[in-house]
């Protein structure tokens, strides 16, 4: 998992985002959505994690709430700042 996807996703309060990841079959694919909302009248957490793996926890509009793998997700987009799997963008790097 990269840290500075992980900060941007964190910061997003509650902001729309697009995240783009890679399936379970291998192919990428990208959601628009956002975290840190209410899930069953309880405030969801931006993460989502069991023993093994860690998910965020999406709620795209229209389909409804989707975890994504943290591990999978290769890059997220909020406000025109884009954080890659492999590159942190100068606005989060401090």
């Amino acid at each position: 998992m990269n840290r500075a996807i992980d900060r941007l996703i964190e910061a997003s309060d509650g902001r729309f985002m697009s995240v783009k990841y890679v399936k379970d079959n291998g192919t990428i694919r990208t959601f628009t959505g956002r975290v840190g909302i209410h899930h069953r009248d309880v405030p969801a957490q931006y993460r989502c994690d069991s023993k093994d793996h860690k998910f965020y926890l999406l709620y795209v509009p229209g389909k409804g709430y989707r975890r994504i793998n943290a591990d999978a997700v290769l890059e997220v987009t909020l406000n025109g700042v884009t954080a890659t799997k492999y590159a942190v963008p100068p606005e989060i790097a401090a």
